[in-house]
């Protein structure tokens, strides 16, 4: 099936041992809880699918993404993306622990529009056993 072609796909693209793909695989079974703080953003979870957190900013207005990450030795987080719905043509400045990252290269950015709105998705490189606090800010 469709997993098993991922999977090789992924052994063989990558130069890492089997043991140190184990934390990339977990953190796809479990994914960690994602909390948002305030109530303008509503998280739809994590959607196998995509492998991404869903987040709907619908009724954000121009409000600051901020959320917690619950990552922790039994749900590590190992490159998450993210898709904000409704997000707009705006730019997003990337905050991460409290550290701007937006122009690192461990992060990817881009836009997918729809005919009711454009949707952001970011990708972040990163390795994650603790909570991670993150802010997606619109940028014009």
């Amino acid at each position: 099936g469709k997993g098993i072609l991922w999977a090789s796909w992924m052994y063989g693209a990558t130069k890492d041992s089997p043991e140190e793909l184990v934390p990339l695989a977990r953190s796809w079974a479990y994914p960690p809880e994602l909390r948002i703080e305030g109530d303008n953003y509503v998280s739809e979870g994590y959607d196998f699918t995509q492998r991404a957190y869903i987040i709907n900013a619908e009724n954000s207005g121009s409000t600051p993404l901020k959320f917690t990450l619950n990552a922790g030795e039994d749900s590590p987080v190992v490159n998450c993306a993210f898709v904000i719905k409704n997000w707009g043509d705006f730019g997003a400045r990337i905050s991460v622990n409290g550290k701007d990252v937006t122009n690192s290269k461990e992060i990817r950015t881009g836009y997918l529009r729809k005919l009711d709105g454009t949707d952001l998705i970011v990708w972040i490189e990163g390795d994650y056993t603790k909570p991670v606090n993150m802010v997606f800010s619109r940028m014009n």
